[in-house]
């Protein structure tokens, strides 16, 4: 996905409705990417990626690259389309049953 204000939005809203690992750092992450500020991402990515109850294991993320480098990674890895609503995506309806099955735990 996409880092976009919505985005980050929606992940502030989701993380004030509920209890899951890591809230607090990641709320404040988030209100900081909100102001523009996004130099903790290897961090970010990775809490999100490598959880310690191992439901998610996607990519360990090791450093920032280049802007050259995001926006040739964006047009050849994103096939999104804004007009599509975002809770439609099958990736998006998995993120959100985890977070509501970690919240009733």
């Amino acid at each position: 996905m996409r880092i976009t204000d919505e985005r980050i939005d929606e992940m502030i809203s989701l993380l004030e409705q509920y209890d899951v690992p890591d809230r607090t750092f990641l709320h404040e992450e988030m209100l900081n990417w909100k102001n523009g500020d996004y130099s903790n991402s290897v961090e970010i990515h990775n809490v999100l990626t490598q959880p310690s109850d191992y439901s998610v294991r996607i990519g360990k993320a090791y450093g920032l690259i280049q802007p050259g480098e995001e926006q040739r990674f964006i047009e050849e890895t994103y096939q999104e389309s804004d007009d599509v609503p975002q809770e439609e995506y099958a990736g998006y309806q998995e993120i959100q049953r985890r977070i509501e099955a970690q919240s009733r735990l």
